[in-house]
């Protein structure tokens, strides 16, 4: 929903415009619809951020911002924080 608001096209007659059409936006899915484990959210922003994740290949467009959307009862773990 946030990548539209951000991104949408300006003048297209379809309704909405972005804040800035031309920017690049990496959509990442860390979790599914049966949910995941916190290894998952981590894996998928060092991914992002261009770090290497096993498994996977390199990202050669890294994210210079990463907005995550995550609620939980205590503070992020150490493996979330480093």
């Amino acid at each position: 929903a946030y990548a539209g608001t951000i991104g949408a096209a300006t003048d297209n007659g379809l309704g909405v415009a972005g804040v800035d059409w031309r920017a690049r936006l990496l959509h990442i899915r860390a979790l599914g619809p049966c949910g995941g484990n916190m290894s998952d959210v981590n894996d998928a922003i060092r991914w992002a951020s261009g770090l290497a994740v096993n498994g996977l290949p390199q990202n050669t467009t890294p994210a210079r911002v990463i907005n995550l959307s995550l609620g939980a009862d205590a503070a992020c773990g150490t493996s979330t924080q480093n």
